[in-house]
């Protein structure tokens, strides 16, 4: 059940060859790295969707993190430029989910020994590289847990539901039902019929299964380029998950909390915003 809907994820760790300035959100050295990566002859599936305006894309990029944070410009951040420097250790993550393009993938690393990959005014070495491999019907928080942390790797952009004639707005604190129901769509779209999640009010009652205990959460605009400074939020909630009589439920929530681990939460994840960490937690 569920072979074909995994997810695969490789985390690349780089070495640039000299000095190199980048945009203000690194992504972008992601996706460059990835076009050399894959090829530019056109005929890579996956870098046809990365070049598309598809809503739902098989593969998400992170941004580049150096020491633990993402190369990211915010509030303002002046001119918007920064610069992988010579040497230093980079990271940054590719998921891809489903079958096909985890077999895509997957045969692009195998060339991947020895090989410069070029990126913008340089060229990067990959020191090691890290791949998993998880399949949806494995996915799940423990059962048995009553307390989980929901962290933010990167600024989160999650979105009221779109209304007729009302422009759509990013709201700045992490709602309970617009998180799993972001996360519901998002794994409908993949799960295929076996795996959907067919719980309609699933959403509405996550405002009484998670329970807040703790936060600190802080608002942020995000540089993006010359033009576009979307502003989400970043920061940790510790939910409260009691015992519930509707363990189907509670069940659910834990398996999209889990997802969120895979591919984050709310608009524009394929370029790495929404990345998130839930874990669970002792008090």
């Amino acid at each position: 059940m569920g072979s074909d809907h995994c997810i695969l994820k490789a985390k690349f760790t780089f070495t640039p060859s000299t000095n190199i300035i980048i945009p203000p959100f690194s992504t972008k050295v992601s996706k460059s790295l990835m076009f050399s990566l894959l090829g530019r002859d056109g005929s890579s599936r996956l870098l046809t969707q990365l070049k598309s305006a598809m809503m739902y894309k098989n593969i998400l990029l992170s941004p580049v993190f150096a020491g633990g944070r993402p190369l990211i410009k915010t509030d303002g951040g002046g001119d918007g430029l920064q610069a992988l420097l010579r040497g230093r250790s980079y990271v940054f993550n590719v998921t891809v989910l489903n079958s096909g393009p985890a077999v895509e993938l997957v045969d692009a690393l195998s060339n991947l020994d020895n090989v410069s990959l070029e990126v913008f005014n340089g060229s990067v070495k990959v020191s090691s590289l890290e791949v998993r491999l998880t399949y949806m019907d494995d996915l799940g928080l423990p059962q048995d847990i009553e307390y989980v942390s929901f962290h933010t790797l990167t600024p989160v952009l999650l979105q009221l539901p779109p209304v007729a004639k009302t422009p759509v707005r990013n709201i700045l604190i992490p709602i309970p039902s617009f998180i799993i129901g972001s996360l519901m769509d998002h794994w409908n779209h993949y799960a295929g019929v076996d795996l959907a999640i067919k719980d309609v009010g699933l959403p509405y009652s996550s405002f009484f299964l998670l329970r807040e205990v703790d936060y600190h959460i802080s608002p942020i605009t995000v540089y993006y380029d010359e033009k576009r400074r979307p502003r989400g939020f970043i920061g940790r909630v510790l939910y409260h998950l009691p015992r519930t009589r509707r363990q189907k439920r509670r069940r659910n929530i834990l398996r999209l909390l889990d997802y969120a681990n895979y591919v984050g939460v709310g608009k524009s994840r394929t370029i790495g915003f929404g990345m998130v960490s839930v874990k669970p937690f002792k008090p």
